[in-house]
């Protein structure tokens, strides 16, 4: 088997191109490497922010519980609440439980009614 060299002749512009084309290739990798990085240690930071919070609430947890043992239980009947305020209560955990929109949902309903209105 022959080791023989091939040359390939540019133009010079086609060089040119090929490394812009080249450049910039290695600029977006770099990129890329840089955003791996930064997901890597915010990835991190987010694993250790779990585990602590894990740690706490299991540790509020079992102070609530303690709690509940040490505390008497009242039982409260039905007929000392009026039925709005037991109404206005559960209204109040509704509003609790529900979760504010993202900026992106928002946006997303926008674009939604936009395409409704281009569709009518």
């Amino acid at each position: 088997m022959n080791n023989e060299l091939i040359h390939i002749k540019f133009e010079h512009d086609e060089a040119l191109n090929s490394k812009k084309e080249i450049l910039s290739s290695e600029i977006n990798c770099l990129r890329i490497m840089k955003y791996i990085k930064n997901y890597k240690t915010l990835r991190k930071k987010e694993l250790q922010l779990k585990t602590t919070l894990r740690r706490n609430i299991g540790e509020l947890q079992t102070k609530i519980n303690n709690l509940c043992k040490i505390v008497p239980s009242i039982k409260v009947s039905k007929n000392l609440l009026p039925e709005e305020k037991i109404e206005e209560i559960k209204k109040r955990t509704d509003r609790k439980t529900e979760k504010p929109k993202d900026k992106i949902e928002i946006e997303l309903e926008e674009i939604q009614k936009k395409l409704a209105s281009l569709k009518i």
